[in-house]
């Protein structure tokens, strides 16, 4: 509210603190709170920059994750291809770009389209170890492609992968957390499943 009242609702200061405040918003649950102000900056973005510039790219991905937050991927999805567009033409080996990938990766995976969720989750994997190298985003990501792979029932690679993903958390300096404990379990899930598939028997895997 001081940042409209002392430079305007357009200025990106205001633009940049409405997002913020989205995104927190989203994290505890309040989604339609989120997607207003989302939506809000998106437009005020577009008036001010275009539709086709990196500051409304970024807004869409930041708008894609409410929705998709929300249970709605439809309409995340949507967004985040419109997002792509644009870094396609400006920044196509840039971290939105990665986070672009992941975010379409995980909703064809969810609807069931495994091939085409691995291979963008591949995509989100190589940007990020051009970009990062062993950070957590990177490990975040090898974490996803081990998840999808998994549920393709690909188990060899999916064990590699999660194992690579563990591997590049703790070289970046990190070893317990939400999501290194799911991959853990993923891992092990996979290591199981190896064993059965070796033994003859077709692993029951659940949706968890």
């Amino acid at each position: 509210e001081i940042l409209r009242r002392e430079l305007g609702d357009g200025h990106p200061a205001s633009l940049g603190a409405q997002q913020n405040l989205s995104f927190i918003l989203q994290a505890v649950g309040r989604h339609d709170e989120s997607i207003g102000l989302g939506r809000t900056a998106l437009a005020a973005l577009i008036e001010r920059c275009g539709e086709g510039s990196l500051p409304v790219a970024d807004a869409l991905i930041r708008l894609s994750a409410s929705y998709y937050e929300a249970g709605n991927p439809a309409e995340a999805e949507a967004l985040s291809l419109r997002a792509k567009a644009v870094l396609e033409r400006l920044e196509p080996r840039g971290f939105n770009m990665s986070t672009c990938l992941n975010n379409l990766g995980r909703i064809h995976e969810e609807r069931g389209d495994l091939e085409q969720g691995i291979a963008l989750h591949r995509q989100a994997v190589a940007i990020r170890k051009e970009l990062l190298g062993d950070h957590t985003e990177t490990a975040f990501s090898l974490g996803n492609l081990g998840v999808a792979l998994a549920t393709a029932g690909q188990w060899q690679e999916a064990v590699d992968t999660l194992q690579e993903a563990l591997d590049c958390y703790a070289r970046a300096g990190h070893t317990t957390g939400p999501d290194i404990e799911g991959y853990r379990k993923n891992l092990e899930i996979c290591r199981h499943a190896l064993k059965m598939v070796a033994q003859g028997t077709t692993p029951q895997v659940s949706d968890d």
